[in-house]
């Protein structure tokens, strides 16, 4: 099985969701809903928690101070009139956001776009640019002092980021009281 073979080759942290209970690595306590289903982790998000960077908290402390790669494998989908915003949101010990890689919706009536950001820059390509319901694998590398964020092996965006990174964090945001999306992460990955 691929899947046992990447296990092998790891150093660090991986997460496969092959289970039936999410378990101790993850706090979810800021969802309105999360399960393991078919594999994946299925995420709900809280109405008023847009740009609040709250999901599926990673609950160890990763300590990343030198190079490092973290994967995600992401779906979404869509409902009538939903505003969403899925990353993958990397955290110092002090709950700052650093960097955040995924996909981001505009308004009800268009469909998302990638959405990344290191510190104060920021990428997005473009309301309408990925489709309502949709895939991506998401990851965030560090090299030296330089992080890297790629949308299916595409480079988006790249900037300094020096800063330890603690945790991680698999949002699933909702605008004010708009449908959201379901996210469903494959898979999470954390090489260092």
């Amino acid at each position: 099985m691929i899947a046992d073979r990447m296990r092998a080759n790891l150093q660090g942290f991986y997460d496969y969701f092959e289970r039936s209970s999410i378990g101790e690595d993850w706090d979810t306590s800021g969802l309105a809903s999360a399960t393991i289903t078919d594999g994946k982790l299925v995420t709900e998000g809280n109405t008023y928690t847009w740009d609040t960077y709250v999901g599926a908290k990673y609950t160890g402390s990763l300590g990343l101070n030198g190079d490092f790669v973290i994967e995600a494998d992401l779906e979404w989908v869509a409902r009538s009139s939903d505003i969403a915003n899925i990353v993958v949101a990397l955290f110092d010990s002090s709950d700052n956001v650093l960097a955040y890689g995924g996909m981001r919706d505009a308004w009800t009536s268009r469909s998302g776009q990638v959405s990344c950001g290191i510190l104060a820059e920021e990428y997005r390509s473009g309301f309408d640019s990925r489709p309502a319901s949709g895939t991506m694998v998401i990851r965030l590398e560090r090299s030296g002092s330089t992080l890297y964020i790629y949308e299916d092996g595409n480079l988006r965006l790249s900037g300094t980021m020096t800063s330890i990174v603690d945790y991680i964090v698999l949002t699933n945001e909702r605008s004010q009281s708009y449908n959201g999306k379901t996210a469903k992460w494959d898979y999470v990955t954390i090489r260092w």
